[in-house]
């Protein structure tokens, strides 16, 4: 019988701990910072492009390795096809891209490469087998004789065939959007995102990390991968900064946020928390929504962090999420056999995946009407667009089986690939908001099947 990947990388797994009884060490790779200035959230987020439009444009990608790196890619090929003008189209008009896990991945490449993407990201990384490639580094005598952890070996091969050694700082570089790559601190289950408010709480530079170990450590699964980890430098003398201790004041009776709250706050113990372990964004923000809720919550919200905009509020704030995740049948729905460790696994993953997201989706809706009516005049009313692009609401049951049965991983079939960006390319363009906030925002606008 032929293993899959994942069944191999799980062999890697047991095999390196067998060769060094599961004891690795992180890679430091995040540099120190001596001082860091005094700025709010909002202060810091004006380094992100603000267009010269009628709209802001968000894009959220999920997780789901292969399968939510190709459905998101359909969505910048839609968003590209739409066009504005005879230079522009709706993508260039892109704010800010929030993503995790696989997604991260579709938005760094789009990041750092721009329309470059459309000519290269296919045969690059998505028509690739990635899983063996990263086994094979894994299972080497160098690597598994080492102290480094398989991490490590997802984050060469991705460097080498993806990012080559590109640091943050170039994602949000020239005239594209705003990139953030979302992952999750361990140790005490909050988002961690890799921006310099966050990396100014560890009193590091985040400009200088590598891209390539960001990614990993935004899709790092626990078990099949081990944790990235960052150093919690003391060099910055600065304690909990001002924009935390107001967010902490302003939000007391928001338990959600005020929670959020207490967690980041951990990171200034510099004593007890002198490394931090960065797993897979998935679980703590599945759909990349979280964290452009919880910045603009920190900042005071929509009002307070658009409030350095040096030109009147958009006439609409459209949110687009790329959701991803499936429903695949399990096996232990058709037999008495008691379910395996690995489905067992897979089903609560499953489970509070599922519950997390519905929970995300209704929570980020109904803030975003809130942000929009704040932000609003007499004279200019912001129109509000949350448009969900969802494999689990298509409604052939045909259809919706066959993309439920695409895996989540790293390596997929070709016509998987070619049938998931054509399928998000249509769920876009289909979707009921999207051609709402089209028409008002842009009539004219043509639709070109140029890719």
């Amino acid at each position: 019988m032929e293993l899959s990947t994942t069944a191999k990388l799980l062999i890697v797994t047991f095999f390196s701990c067998f060769l060094s009884a599961c004891t690795s060490y992180g890679v430091i790779e995040n540099t120190e910072k001596l001082s860091v200035n005094e700025l709010s959230l909002n202060t810091q987020r004006e380094r992100a492009r603000i267009n010269e439009n009628d709209a802001t444009i968000i894009l959220a990608f999920s997780g789901g390795g292969s399968r939510a790196a190709a459905l998101s890619f359909g969505v910048l090929q839609a968003l590209e096809s739409i066009k504005l003008s005879d230079k522009k189209t709706l993508l260039d008009e892109v704010d800010s891209i929030s993503a995790v896990s696989g997604g991260s991945i579709t938005a760094a490449y789009y990041g750092l490469n721009g329309k470059r993407i459309f000519t290269e990201y296919r045969e690059n990384f998505l028509y690739q087998d990635n899983e063996s490639q990263i086994v094979r580094r894994a299972s080497s005598l160098s690597h598994l004789s080492s102290n480094k952890g398989r991490s490590e070996a997802a984050i060469e091969y991705f460097d080498q065939q993806l990012f080559s050694g590109a640091q943050i700082s170039q994602l949000t570089q020239g005239a594209g959007p705003n990139i953030i790559l979302n992952s999750s601190d361990l140790g005490r289950g909050v988002r961690l995102s890799f921006t310099p408010e966050y990396f100014d709480l560890l009193c590091s530079d985040v400009s200088v990390f590598p891209v390539s170990r960001a990614v990993v450590a935004s899709a790092a699964v626990p078990l099949l991968f081990n944790p990235i980890v960052v150093r919690n430098y003391q060099g910055c003398g600065q304690g909990v900064p001002g924009w935390l201790k107001r967010a902490k004041a302003r939000l007391a009776n928001d338990e959600e946020m005020s929670l959020v709250i207490k967690k980041l706050e951990t990171l200034t113990d510099k004593n007890n928390r002198q490394y931090i372990h960065l797993v897979d964004g998935g679980i703590t923000d599945n759909l990349g929504l979280r964290a452009i809720y919880e910045t603009v919550e920190l900042a005071g919200g929509a009002e307070a962090l658009s409030s350095n905009r040096n030109k009147d509020y958009p006439e609409a704030a459209i949110v687009i999420v790329v959701d991803a995740s499936t429903e695949p049948q399990h096996k232990m729905d058709t037999s008495l056999e008691e379910p395996s460790l690995s489905e067992s696994i897979n089903a609560v993953t499953d489970i509070q995946i599922h519950r997390y997201n519905a929970a995300t989706l209704k929570l980020f809706e109904s803030k975003l009407e809130e942000w929009a009516a704040s932000i609003s005049t007499t004279q200019n009313k912001v129109t509000p667009y949350f448009v969900k692009l969802r494999l689990q609401d298509l409604t052939d049951p045909e259809e919706r089986a066959y993309f439920n049965s695409i895996p989540t991983s790293f390596t997929l079939q070709q016509d998987q690939v070619d049938k998931l960006i054509n399928k998000g390319s249509q769920l876009l363009t289909d979707n009921h908001d999207f051609i709402r906030f089209i028409d008002k925002t842009w009539g004219s606008a043509k639709t070109s099947s140029t890719y």
